[in-house]
């Protein structure tokens, strides 16, 4: 600034606000952030599991997720009844969750639901492969997508799939499958099954 000869700036004087999502009030100390949102946290988990119709597990994800947000989470699900639907049955996030991204998140791409709004891909890549076509019918729909843009995406999500090790899943799962028909087979006829 001096040696530039540039006039000093004057202090913000704009309000200060609070993180998205957060009940602690601004200028919190980071440190203490943690501490001071344990207990809203767990408000905003309670609200969730005695407001909307969604279990503890999905509840505490959704808070984990969103924070005081949820709610409008659970308020899309609550509206049409669809969203209430998980992505996929072994995990607890719903396709409401898929709907508020792309409304107020501004995902564009199925890629960015599985990798970074819920971490499908990263928990299960065989589950977020059987998700996509859900989850690009949804989007397409809420995005105006017509077949060919739908087809893309499909493509491009099983390249971005097989980049987090689905092809190695799939052949993971096909011989799991085999050794399970062949202990079956021995459990039941004492020998192993013919091909």
């Amino acid at each position: 600034v001096t040696t530039g000869g540039l006039p000093p700036l004057a202090k913000p004087t704009a309000e200060l606000l609070s993180l998205v999502g957060c009940d602690t009030p601004a200028n919190t100390e980071a440190k203490r952030i943690c501490q001071a949102n344990a207990a809203p946290f767990h408000k905003n988990t309670v609200e969730l599991l005695s407001k909307y119709r969604v279990d503890a597990q999905m509840a505490e994800k959704l808070v984990e997720s969103y924070g005081s947000r949820a709610d409008e989470v659970c308020n899309l699900a609550d509206v049409e009844k669809g969203l209430r639907k998980k992505i996929s049955n072994q995990h607890p996030w719903i396709m409401a969750q898929v709907v508020y991204a792309v409304r107020n998140e501004h995902a564009r791409s199925v890629t960015d639901i599985l990798s970074r709004r819920t971490r499908l891909c990263q928990v299960d890549v065989l589950a977020a492969h059987n998700a996509t076509p859900k989850i690009v019918r949804r989007m397409g729909d809420e995005l105006g997508w017509d077949m060919d843009r739908r087809r893309a995406e499909i493509v491009r999500t099983k390249e971005f799939l097989d980049s987090c090790g689905l092809q190695m899943r799939l052949r993971h799962t096909a011989a799991s499958r085999a050794q399970m028909r062949n202990s079956l087979a021995q459990w039941n006829f004492g020998g192993e099954e013919e091909s």
